[in-house]
């Protein structure tokens, strides 16, 4: 083909396309992520702070989600999954030899999540939408859960008991009471 001439009708053959960087990426991407998937939990039991796991695995299936405008929708949509979840997990969780321990759950959880991103080819990301009723609801609840927990702060084993114990009294006394008028 000559340089200036244009030729109709000539089968032009398509450059081979060179990858995008996102595709040259994607298996470093996902080699990353499923190390972090393991390597979390596992840094948390080193550190003595596995309660954070659950707090991750919540915001981490919140951050996949799609659904709900603010952050805290989607963090109710994800408690939500999170709760009917459980009682499956627990049946599978019955029968592997790890039992309870918090690295190989929240391992395979977080392996799961990352399985769950690639399969629907999401990358997690949380809205950055703030509603004024979504900081009062926080704000109140974090208020009612000090309310509830303020007297058990300074208390040992036994007067935590003591308040547990006392609660459970009056439930049963309403119990007895209620059958009793029945």
């Amino acid at each position: 083909m000559a340089v200036g001439v244009d030729v109709r009708g000539a089968p032009e053959t398509p450059a081979e396309p060179a990858p995008s960087a996102p595709r040259r990426r994607f298996p470093y991407l996902l080699a990353g992520a499923l190390v972090a998937a393991w390597l979390v939990p596992l840094a948390t039991d080193a550190l003595a702070i596995d309660w954070v796991l659950p707090l991750l695995l919540w915001v981490s299936v919140a951050s996949l989600l799609r659904a709900g405008r603010t952050v805290l929708d989607r963090l109710i949509i994800a408690l939500g999954f999170l709760v009917g979840a459980a009682p499956v997990a627990g049946l599978v969780i019955s029968y592997w030899p790890w039992g309870l321990r918090p690295v190989p759950l929240a391992g395979f959880a977080f392996t799961g999540l990352v399985a769950i991103a690639v399969l629907l080819r999401r990358r997690p990301a949380l809205p950055t939408a703030v509603r004024a009723g979504d900081l009062v609801t926080l704000g109140l609840s974090v208020l009612s859960f000090a309310a509830v927990f303020w007297p058990y702060r300074h208390a040992g084993k036994a007067e935590r008991f003591a308040l547990i114990a006392a609660g459970g009294d009056y439930a049963n006394h309403f119990v007895l009471y209620d059958a009793i008028r029945k």
